[in-house]
């Protein structure tokens, strides 16, 4: 996940090390923080900072009584802005750390995500939520092509007979290839770096997914109507 930082606009981060000032401003001033009792001790929480329009990061991690707050992991994220898939989602816990796959059960294709809202599924477990409703999904690329739109078969380019797709890409189980359509776009502006970030509301198949890819890992101009080509990591925002 490291790596999927430049997508949201921190290209120049190398290192743990590049990245502790964030941590410490994250920590200080985070822009949501949800925790669950974890037992009488110690609540499990997490901190989430946007540095700029939808785009931040989170930080997951113990909370003792007395505010001291220990980071187990973190993760880069983009909120979705798209409509929400009313179907079926199971979860799996992970083994590394304290974070939840999802699995969205279409008939048709089910599509694997990193699930966003972690504490919330904590408390969902443990019977503070109601039940998962939906899922609204998101994307983070850093790398990225605009195809125009759907031509007439030219027999040189394959992606000229494909209006969209989406399909497993290595060997982690939430990234994927996709090609999908720009219903709308914009620029946003990390407040951190000055970095532009594209903001692209994609339809790929069934699905509506709002992606994030640094202006510097994409090659062409966005346009409604054109069409997105490049590898993601899917993310969702489950829904109680």
């Amino acid at each position: 996940m490291h790596k999927y930082l430049r997508a949201i606009g921190f290209s120049e981060i190398q290192s743990i090390k590049d990245i502790e000032p964030l941590f410490k401003t994250i920590v200080s001033k985070p822009d949501n923080r949800i925790a669950v009792n974890a037992n009488r001790d110690v609540s499990f929480a997490q901190m989430d900072k946007d540095f700029g329009e939808g785009i931040g990061i989170s930080m997951i991690g113990e909370m003792d009584e007395s505010g001291q707050f220990l980071m187990e992991h973190y993760f880069p994220y983009i909120i979705p802005d798209s409509d929400f898939y009313f179907g079926a989602v199971e979860l799996e816990e992970r083994l590394v750390n304290k974070s939840y796959a999802g699995i969205s059960d279409n008939p048709s294709f089910s599509l694997i995500f990193y699930v966003l809202n972690i504490v919330e599924v904590e408390k969902w477990m443990l019977g503070f939520q109601d039940a998962i409703e939906a899922v609204a999904f998101s994307a983070l690329s850093t790398n990225g092509n605009i195809l125009l739109p759907l031509a007439e078969p030219s027999g040189e380019d394959i992606f000229s007979l494909i209006e969209t797709s989406i399909i497993p890409c290595g060997v982690e189980c939430e990234m994927y290839r996709v090609v999908g359509t720009i219903d709308g776009y914009k620029k946003v502006i990390n407040r951190y770096t000055n970095e532009i970030v594209y903001v692209l509301n994609l339809r790929c198949n069934e699905y509506n997914i709002t992606l994030a890819i640094n202006e510097k890992d994409l090659v062409g101009e966005p346009e409604n109507g054109r069409r997105f080509r490049g590898d993601v990591w899917l993310q969702g925002m489950l829904r109680f």
